[in-house]
């Protein structure tokens, strides 16, 4: 009995260094914004902010699925978006790449940021604008692997007020 319980706690941990491995092998190579003024700047404008990520995967399969989860509201929504292939890098892994256009809406004036997707960044204390994501990685059979930036997600900072 002892050692059946032994060999599942050592297959566990294979399993778990395995899936950690994996999740290794994704890499957030670039990200960037860019904006487009959505109305000519008068004492208020609105300015659509775009998200640019690419991500650097193992060809394990032809048929993969490869993206990003994020917000842009601290969870209140969740949307996917997905990657388009790039092109084959020299050291064999690939590149992919995700365009979120519009990701948020930054409404700016004179005096800086006032809101981001139409709620307020005037509040007492520092205020931010960000878009918050993670990677996957989904194989054909359905595995999928995440890069979470270890637990903490990425995050792009759009605008910020103190």
């Amino acid at each position: 009995m002892k050692r059946a319980i032994a060999i599942t706690l050592i297959a566990a941990a294979v399993i778990t260094t395995a899936a950690s491995s994996f999740a290794a092998d994704l890499e957030l190579i670039g990200e960037g914004i860019w904006i487009s003024d959505s109305t000519p700047p008068i004492l208020m404008w609105e300015e659509d902010i775009s998200l640019w990520v690419d991500i650097k995967v193992p060809n394990w399969s032809y048929n993969k699925v490869v993206g990003i989860v994020w917000t842009a509201d601290k969870w209140e929504t969740v949307n996917y978006s997905y990657a388009s292939y790039e092109y084959t890098r020299w050291d064999g892994y690939e590149q992919w790449g995700v365009d979120v256009v519009p990701a948020g809406i930054l409404g700016n004036s004179y005096i800086g940021p006032g809101t981001w997707n139409g709620k307020s960044l005037m509040g007492p204390g520092p205020q931010t604008a960000e878009i918050e994501f993670a990677i996957f990685y989904t194989l054909p059979d359905g595995y999928t692997i995440w890069d979470n930036n270890g637990g903490m997600n990425y995050m792009h900072l759009v605008a910020s007020r103190s």
